[in-house]
């Protein structure tokens, strides 16, 4: 950023974007002024089309997203969904039904607590991000828009799989 009282100043290039000419330092050997590069300063739309065009190049996708992202259909947040008058009584948590050991211990408070989670997920309705994310997955990342596989290898089945290994002689 261009400080105010600098001697820098901006200039914006025929693209719109703002290129910024940093003051000129001086050496530490006290040689004069060492020249500095301009800076290119990016819009928030070059930020659109790069991450635009990363979509385009990328092998896979990965969404990384938090307990908002779900929150934003209605599904409750992790600190929301043991809030149950029955686990209260218990006296447990959250963290505390995640616990594999409910399925050994009480299956009936596993089942219970997983049911219900699942049931919600299954009869939430998702929001408008969820259908942009399955969008960019089905026309980036379908069988459809992926190049063809490699041509099998000698030995291979139909399906792409090696033989099963043959027993060693001895």
């Amino acid at each position: 950023p261009v400080r105010r009282g600098s001697s820098s100043s901006s200039t914006v290039s025929e693209a719109g974007t703002v290129v910024a000419k940093l003051p000129q330092q001086h050496s530490s050997r006290g040689r004069g002024p060492s020249p500095r590069p301009e800076r290119v300063v990016r819009t928030i739309e070059d930020d659109f089309v790069l991450a635009a065009q990363a979509l385009l190049d990328a092998d896979h996708l990965l969404v990384s997203a938090g307990a908002g992202f779900s929150a934003d259909s209605g599904l409750p947040v992790y600190k929301d969904i043991a809030d149950i008058e029955a686990y209260h009584r218990m006296g447990v948590t959250y963290a505390d039904l995640c616990d594999p050991i409910w399925m050994r211990k009480k299956p009936e408070v596993f089942y219970g607590f997983w049911g219900r989670c699942f049931n919600d997920y299954m009869e939430t309705d998702p929001h408008e991000g969820y259908r942009i994310v399955e969008g960019w997955c089905k026309a980036l990342f379908s069988p459809a828009s992926a190049p063809a596989p490699p041509p099998l290898r000698r030995g291979a089945s139909q399906t792409g799989a090696l033989p099963a290994p043959r027993p060693a002689s001895t």
